[in-house]
């Protein structure tokens, strides 16, 4: 299980395995909305900066063993991301954004799926690019 905790001062992703407990901190400068891979040997979050980050989680005998972050992208663009706007990935690995709500702030009224994002991405280059 994926999570954010504050017990440090400051939001931090962390995961936990069931049924045990162990748990594990995968930051230590800030994280939010942690998000798995479909197939579970990938963890994505928004750092502290808005970007969206990848660290493998691998399951070594008993021991939770991260890799090493690697940011991917930065949505930055003017009303393409803000609190209601959350990434999500599909079955193919693809990321999409999705909106929950409208103007008035009322989660219950609309979901959008916004489609070709990237095109609208500013200074973000995907990493090893």
């Amino acid at each position: 299980m994926a999570y954010v905790s504050d017990e440090t001062g400051a939001s931090e992703v962390l995961v936990r395995r069931f049924p045990d407990g162990a748990t594990v901190r995968l930051t230590t400068t800030g994280g939010s909305a942690p998000l798995w891979s479909r197939d579970g040997k990938e963890l994505y979050y928004r750092d502290r900066d808005g970007w969206i980050v990848a660290i493998g989680v691998r399951v070594v005998g008993a021991a939770i063993v991260p890799g090493a972050p690697r940011r991917l992208f930065r949505p930055t663009t003017v009303g393409l991301v803000d609190s209601r706007k959350s990434p999500d990935v599909d079955a193919r690995g693809r990321f999409f954004l999705y909106s929950l709500g409208d103007d008035t702030n009322s989660a219950a009224n609309t979901l959008t799926v916004i489609l070709n994002w990237t095109k609208a991405l500013t200074n973000a280059p995907l990493a090893g690019k």
